[in-house]
């Protein structure tokens, strides 16, 4: 016991325990913003993940149904422009994207997100949708900006059918040169 008492007087004199955060810089999602028909200011929102290397944008009124006014081969779209920070020696690196959103068509119809159809069986009736892209990004500077391109339409003479887009995930999934 007297062992016990002499040795943690001792320890504590030794201090805390220091580590060192990694030296290496990372890509991050400096900025994000919207602009078209599916995104009006005011219509959706941006949830910034810890470290900057992930964002969640939810959408208010993605919303494409054929009770709407709007002329079948226009549908609605949202240019998502991403700027990305390149500090240090990164040169390039992948940003993955997530797309959720919601499909119900009548028989005989189709829906289209982005570049990914919606035809027949589970769609008739409504289903929840899950689509992933990986998009690749180089540049040389400081920064760098990633277009992504969301849109949602629906075949002319659809009736009772709507498509919308819910949310985007975007995430740096690699990097290089860093």
């Amino acid at each position: 016991m007297k062992l016990l008492h002499l040795a943690l007087p001792a320890l504590s004199l030794a201090g805390p325990a220091t580590v060192s955060p990694r030296q290496a810089p990372d890509v991050r999602i400096a900025d994000v913003s919207l602009e078209g028909t599916g995104c009006p200011a005011g219509s959706f929102s941006v949830a910034v993940g810890t470290g900057g290397k992930v964002q969640t944008i939810i959408f208010d009124s993605f919303v494409l149904s054929s009770d709407d006014d709007i002329p079948a081969d226009e549908g609605l779209a949202c240019a998502v422009s991403v700027t990305l920070s390149l500090p240090g020696s990164c040169t390039s690196g992948v940003l993955a994207t997530i797309t959720r959103g919601y499909v119900a068509i009548t028989e005989g119809s189709s829906a289209t997100v982005g570049n990914s159809d919606f035809t027949g069986e589970p769609w008739v009736g409504g289903e929840n949708y899950k689509t992933e892209k990986p998009i690749s990004f180089s540049g040389d500077g400081e920064s760098v900006t990633v277009v992504v391109p969301l849109s949602v339409l629906l075949t002319e003479g659809s009736t009772g059918s709507m498509v919308t887009i819910d949310s985007l995930d975007l995430s740096v999934e690699s990097e290089a040169g860093c």
